[in-house]
């Protein structure tokens, strides 16, 4: 069952990053380059997936470069998802994984914990 959800997840992610490359506009690619792109892992896109969820990679990439490169966290206050985010060569960011919180509170007590900004969507 679980290489079944790796191939899957491996999937949507290739499928993913085709449509981003294709459906891209000029001003989408300028915010790429200027604030960096946003990766995640099969893993991470699997538990976006199954709760049907996208990261809004052109509101948060804009709020990612105030951080200096540190790592952060994604919260989704609809469906409690929290994205932990790492930042890797050069502006380029990797969500890792996703999985759901209690709450707003509770993801403040993990970003603290971690010693991360949070970030809400």
């Amino acid at each position: 069952m679980e290489n079944y959800k790796d191939t899957l997840a491996k999937l949507a992610n290739q499928m993913n990053m085709k449509i981003a490359t294709e459906t891209a506009t000029p001003d989408q690619n300028e915010l790429k380059k200027e604030f960096g792109r946003i990766f995640q892992t099969n893993h991470c896109s699997l538990r976006l997936a199954e709760r049907d969820l996208e990261i809004p990679r052109d509101i948060v990439r804009k709020r990612l470069i105030e951080l200096d490169r540190s790592p952060a966290a994604l919260y989704h206050k609809e469906t409690k998802t929290f994205i932990p985010i790492e930042p890797i060569k050069m502006k380029d960011w990797l969500a890792i994984t996703a999985y759901e919180v209690n709450g707003l509170a509770d993801a403040r007590r993990k970003t603290q914990k971690m010693g991360t900004q949070l970030l809400v969507f």
